[in-house]
C-alpha cells in the first residue's frame, strides 16, 4: 500500500517504506509466540479445533502468550497489509480470528470486524476465492444480526448497516464473477446473499443502483439457485423467486435500468418479446470488468438464451425452437440448443412453471 500511495501521489516513499519495514520487524517479534504455531500443522489443527473447550485465559497460560497477544497479531496483519504482503497479512488475520474464538460467543474484541474485512481483502487480492465466500457470508451474518437483534459491541468500523452491506455486495462481485474456477464462480451462497430482501433494500437506500445490474445477471444465469434459496412465505403460490425479483426490478426502473434488468422485466413481468429481443441482443454485446470473467464459459449467452427459450415455450409452439432462438438474438446454434435443453429441464422441474418451495422468510 505504501508503494501504491507513492505511485498515486508521485511522492518518494523511501523513508515511509523504511519506517514500515522497521515497524514490521518489531511487530513480527512481538507476535512470534502466536505466529509460529501456524507453522506446526499438528499444533495449529489442535488450536483450531479446541476440542476441550478451553478459555482464552487457559490458552494464554498453555502457550505462554502475552496478555495482549490479540492486539499484537492484529497489528502484524495490518502492517503486512500496508506493506503489500497480502498472504502474510491473511495468515496473521487467520491466527487472530482463531484465537478470538477462545473468547467465547458472547465476548468480542475491538478489531473483530476489521479483521474480517482485512481477511476478505487479502483473500480476494491473493485469489483465495473459496475463503472469500466464507468471509462474505460471515460479514453478512454479522450485519444481519446487528440490524435485527439486540445491540452488541461488534468493534470498530461497524458503521451504518445499509452502507456496510452495499460495500460488501461490491466486494462480493469479485468472488461471484472473477473466480478462475467455474465451480467457484456464481457461488450458490453468494447468489442467495446478493438477492436477499435486505441486500436489495441496502442497494436502494444507499443509492448504489448499478448493483441491480449484477443482481439481474445472477438471476438470468442462476435461476435454479434462486429457486433453491426459496421464496418468502408471504409469496403467492404462483410466484417464483425469479419473477418476484423481476417485479422488484420493474419498481426501480425510475432510478436504474440497463439491458439485463430490462430483459428480466420484459420476460417475467410484461411478457413483451419485442422488448425482450432488443434487450437480449444488447446483453450479448455488453461487457465490463466483472462480466468478462464469466464470458469464457458463454454463461451470459446461455443465461439469456435459457430465459427467452423458457418464456417462449410457455407462449408459442415452435417446431425448431433452437433455430428460431439463434436467429432471434444472434447466438450460435450450439448455444441455442443448450439453452433450449436447459430451459426444458427447468420447466420439467418447475423452475419456469411457477412452483416454489416455502422456506424461511428472508
Amino acid at each position: 500500500m505504501v508503494d501504491l500511495l507513492g505511485d498515486l501521489t508521485g511522492e518518494d516513499m523511501t523513508e515511509a517504506r523504511a519506517a514500515l519495514e522497521k515497524e514490521l520487524k518489531e511487530a513480527e517479534e512481538a507476535a512470534d509466540s502466536a505466529m509460529k504455531l501456524i507453522k506446526n500443522q499438528e499444533v495449529w489443527e489442535k488450536i483450531q479445533a479446541n476440542a476441550e473447550g478451553s478459555s482464552f485465559g487457559a490458552l494464554v497460560l498453555d502457550y505462554g502468550f502475552p496478555d495482549d497477544i490479540l492486539d499484537r497479531v492484529y497489528h502484524l496483519g495490518r502492517l503486512n497489509y500496508q506493506a503489500g504482503r497480502y498472504e502474510d497479512a491473511y495468515s496473521a488475520m487467520q491466527v487472530y480470528r482463531t484465537l478470538l474464538t477462545y473468547l467465547g460467543p458472547k465476548q468480542h474484541h475491538k478489531y473483530m470486524l476489521s479483521s474480517l474485512w482485512g481477511s476478505l481483502a487479502c483473500a480476494i487480492l491473493t485469489g483465495q476465492f473459496d475463503a472469500s465466500v466464507d468471509l462474505i457470508g460471515k460479514l453478512f451474518e454479522l450485519y444481519q444480526y446487528e440490524s435485527s437483534g439486540p445491540s452488541r459491541p461488534v468493534g470498530e468500523g461497524a458503521g451504518n448497516y445499509a452502507e456496510s452491506v452495499a460495500v460488501l455486495m461490491h466486494w462480493s462481485l469479485f468472488a461471484l464473477f472473477r473466480a478462475p474456477s467455474s465451480s467457484l464462480c456464481l457461488s450458490p451462497k453468494l447468489v442467495m446473499l446478493l438477492t436477499r430482501v435486505k441486500a436489495l433494500q441496502a442497494i436502494i437506500s444507499t443509492g448504489n443502483f448499478h448493483l441491480l445490474r449484477y443482481v439481474a445477471i445472477v438471476a438470468l444465469i442462476s435461476p435454479q439457485q434462486l429457486a433453491q434459496s426459496g421464496a418468502s412465505k408471504r409469496d403467492t403460490p404462483a410466484s417464483t423467486p425469479v419473477s418476484l425479483l423481476a417485479q422488484y426490478l420493474e419498481g426501480q426502473e425510475e432510478w436504474y435500468c440497463d439491458c439485463f434488468t430490462k430483459l428480466m422485466v420484459a420476460v417475467y413481468v410484461k411478457a413483451d418479446f419485442v422488448a425482450a429481443k432488443e434487450a437480449a441482443r444488447e446483453c450479448l454485446k455488453t461487457t465490463d470488468y466483472f462480466t468478462s470473467g464469466i464470458e469464457r464459459e458463454n454463461q451470459i449467452a446461455l443465461g439469456v438464451g435459457r430465459t427467452l427459450a423458457g418464456a417462449l415455450m410457455l407462449v408459442y409452439r415452435v417446431h425448431d425452437l433452437a433455430t428460431s432462438l439463434s436467429k432471434m438474438i444472434g447466438v450460435s446454434q450450439d448455444v441455442a440448443e443448450t439453452s433450449v435443453e436447459t430451459a426444458s429441464r427447468g420447466r420439467r422441474s418447475g423452475l419456469t412453471s411457477g412452483e416454489t418451495t416455502e422456506t424461511e422468510s428472508q
